[in-house]
Protein backbone atom coordinates (compact mmCIF):
# COMPACT_ATOMS: atom_id res chain seq x y z
CA UNK A 1 0.00 0.00 0.00
CA UNK A 2 2.29 2.87 1.15
CA UNK A 3 6.09 1.20 0.80
CA UNK A 4 9.32 3.10 2.41
CA UNK A 5 11.45 4.13 -0.16
CA UNK A 6 11.26 4.34 -4.23
CA UNK A 7 8.45 2.84 -5.59
CA UNK A 8 10.24 1.79 -8.26
CA UNK A 9 11.69 -1.03 -6.70
CA UNK A 10 8.66 -2.83 -6.85
CA UNK A 11 8.02 -3.19 -11.31
CA UNK A 12 9.99 -5.85 -13.11
CA UNK A 13 10.11 -3.93 -15.87
CA UNK A 14 11.03 -0.39 -17.09
CA UNK A 15 7.56 -1.18 -19.45
CA UNK A 16 5.59 -2.22 -15.72
CA UNK A 17 6.50 0.76 -14.05
CA UNK A 18 5.61 2.78 -16.82
CA UNK A 19 2.19 1.88 -17.08
CA UNK A 20 1.22 2.16 -13.63
CA UNK A 21 2.85 6.13 -13.60
CA UNK A 22 0.48 6.29 -16.95
CA UNK A 23 -2.55 4.64 -14.91
CA UNK A 24 -1.99 6.44 -11.37
CA UNK A 25 0.21 10.17 -12.09
CA UNK A 26 -1.71 12.81 -11.46
CA UNK A 27 -0.77 16.69 -11.91
CA UNK A 28 0.15 18.75 -8.70
CA UNK A 29 -2.01 21.74 -8.63
CA UNK A 30 0.27 24.13 -7.52
CA UNK A 31 3.34 23.44 -10.06
CA UNK A 32 0.93 21.72 -12.51
CA UNK A 33 3.44 19.10 -13.41
CA UNK A 34 2.53 15.35 -13.26
CA UNK A 35 3.90 14.11 -9.44
CA UNK A 36 5.41 10.03 -10.51
CA UNK A 37 6.32 10.87 -14.20
CA UNK A 38 9.02 13.83 -12.24
CA UNK A 39 10.35 11.27 -9.83
CA UNK A 40 8.22 13.00 -7.19
CA UNK A 41 6.25 11.74 -4.01
CA UNK A 42 2.53 13.08 -3.58
CA UNK A 43 1.80 15.30 -0.47
CA UNK A 44 -1.47 13.80 0.53
CA UNK A 45 -3.14 16.12 2.96
CA UNK A 46 -5.23 14.79 5.71
CA UNK A 47 -8.12 17.59 5.67
CA UNK A 48 -8.76 17.02 1.48
CA UNK A 49 -8.32 14.86 -1.70
CA UNK A 50 -6.48 18.04 -3.53
CA UNK A 51 -3.33 16.47 -5.45
CA UNK A 52 0.03 18.16 -4.50
CA UNK A 53 4.03 17.04 -5.25
CA UNK A 54 5.69 16.92 -1.66
CA UNK A 55 8.11 19.32 -2.17
CA UNK A 56 5.36 21.92 -3.60
CA UNK A 57 2.85 21.94 -0.90
CA UNK A 58 5.90 21.82 1.99
CA UNK A 59 6.67 25.00 0.20
CA UNK A 60 3.56 26.64 0.25
CA UNK A 61 3.21 25.56 3.90
CA UNK A 62 6.14 27.29 4.79
CA UNK A 63 5.11 30.59 3.04
CA UNK A 64 3.07 32.43 5.37
CA UNK A 65 4.65 35.08 7.38
CA UNK A 66 5.08 33.84 11.55
CA UNK A 67 5.34 37.45 12.59
CA UNK A 68 1.82 38.66 10.98
CA UNK A 69 -0.58 35.70 10.27
CA UNK A 70 -1.00 32.12 10.45
CA UNK A 71 -3.69 31.93 8.57
CA UNK A 72 -2.73 29.29 5.54
CA UNK A 73 -0.15 27.54 7.25
CA UNK A 74 -2.17 24.67 7.62
CA UNK A 75 -4.60 24.64 4.89
CA UNK A 76 -5.05 23.36 1.75
CA UNK A 77 -4.15 26.07 -0.88
CA UNK A 78 -6.67 25.15 -3.04
CA UNK A 79 -9.99 24.85 -0.84
CA UNK A 80 -8.19 26.37 2.68
CA UNK A 81 -9.71 23.48 4.17
CA UNK A 82 -7.19 22.74 7.42
CA UNK A 83 -4.82 19.80 7.30
CA UNK A 84 -2.83 18.98 10.48
CA UNK A 85 -0.27 16.72 8.22
CA UNK A 86 1.41 16.17 4.83
CA UNK A 87 2.13 12.41 4.27
CA UNK A 88 4.34 11.24 1.82
CA UNK A 89 3.42 9.08 -0.37
CA UNK A 90 4.09 7.01 -3.76
CA UNK A 91 0.49 6.48 -4.38
CA UNK A 92 -2.17 9.00 -4.81
CA UNK A 93 -5.13 8.50 -1.98
CA UNK A 94 -8.76 10.15 -1.58
CA UNK A 95 -10.91 9.96 1.02
CA UNK A 96 -11.84 6.46 2.64
CA UNK A 97 -10.61 3.72 3.97
CA UNK A 98 -7.02 3.72 1.93
CA UNK A 99 -6.86 7.33 2.95
CA UNK A 100 -7.24 6.55 6.39
CA UNK A 101 -4.99 3.39 6.51
CA UNK A 102 -2.39 5.84 4.59
CA UNK A 103 -2.54 8.32 7.95
CA UNK A 104 -2.89 5.35 10.28
CA UNK A 105 0.55 4.01 8.97
CA UNK A 106 2.22 7.34 8.72
CA UNK A 107 1.39 8.27 12.55
CA UNK A 108 2.97 4.96 13.55
CA UNK A 109 5.82 5.72 11.70
CA UNK A 110 6.32 9.10 13.61
CA UNK A 111 5.57 7.56 17.07
CA UNK A 112 8.81 5.73 16.56
CA UNK A 113 10.63 8.78 15.54
CA UNK A 114 11.99 10.71 19.07
CA UNK A 115 10.81 13.80 19.55
CA UNK A 116 13.53 16.74 19.19
CA UNK A 117 12.15 19.24 21.26
CA UNK A 118 11.52 16.80 24.12
CA UNK A 119 14.98 15.34 24.01
CA UNK A 120 14.19 12.47 25.96
CA UNK A 121 12.67 14.69 28.69
CA UNK A 122 15.50 17.39 28.96
CA UNK A 123 13.83 19.38 26.55
CA UNK A 124 9.66 20.16 26.60
CA UNK A 125 7.94 19.89 23.26
CA UNK A 126 5.86 23.11 22.22
CA UNK A 127 3.39 20.53 20.84
CA UNK A 128 2.81 18.80 23.76
CA UNK A 129 -0.24 16.10 23.29
CA UNK A 130 -0.72 16.58 19.75
CA UNK A 131 3.02 15.76 18.55
CA UNK A 132 3.15 12.96 16.09
CA UNK A 133 6.86 11.93 17.63
CA UNK A 134 7.59 9.97 20.43
CA UNK A 135 8.00 11.28 23.92
CA UNK A 136 10.17 8.64 25.74
CA UNK A 137 11.89 9.82 29.08
CA UNK A 138 15.74 8.43 29.03
CA UNK A 139 14.75 5.56 32.07
CA UNK A 140 12.27 4.09 28.42
CA UNK A 141 9.06 5.55 29.68
CA UNK A 142 6.65 6.94 27.48
CA UNK A 143 5.97 10.17 28.35
CA UNK A 144 1.99 11.84 28.47
CA UNK A 145 1.72 15.87 29.08
CA UNK A 146 0.07 16.14 32.43
CA UNK A 147 -3.50 17.49 31.34
CA UNK A 148 -6.45 15.72 29.50
CA UNK A 149 -6.94 14.97 25.92
CA UNK A 150 -10.91 14.22 26.61
CA UNK A 151 -12.59 17.77 27.18
CA UNK A 152 -15.86 16.26 28.06
CA UNK A 153 -15.92 14.55 31.27
CA UNK A 154 -19.04 13.01 32.63
CA UNK A 155 -21.42 14.86 30.21
CA UNK A 156 -19.78 18.26 31.21
CA UNK A 157 -17.39 20.02 29.12
CA UNK A 158 -13.66 20.20 30.95
CA UNK A 159 -11.33 22.83 30.50
CA UNK A 160 -7.35 21.99 31.04
CA UNK A 161 -5.90 24.41 33.86
CA UNK A 162 -2.40 25.47 32.83
CA UNK A 163 -0.69 26.94 35.97
CA UNK A 164 0.03 30.95 35.36
CA UNK A 165 3.14 31.75 35.90
CA UNK A 166 2.17 33.90 39.10
CA UNK A 167 0.86 31.02 40.44
CA UNK A 168 3.92 29.14 39.96
CA UNK A 169 5.68 32.07 41.89
CA UNK A 170 2.98 32.18 44.94
CA UNK A 171 1.85 34.98 44.66
CA UNK A 172 -2.07 34.02 45.23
Amino acid sequence: MHPKGNYTGEFESAQEEQAYIKEYDEECQICLEPVLANGKQFGVLDGCDHTFCLKCIREWRSTYDKRTSKKHFRTCPICRQTSFLVVPSYYMVNSGPDKDHLIDEYNDTLLEIPCKHFNQGKGECPFLNSCKYEHRLKNGELYTYPWSENKIVEGNWQEDVEQTLADRMGFF
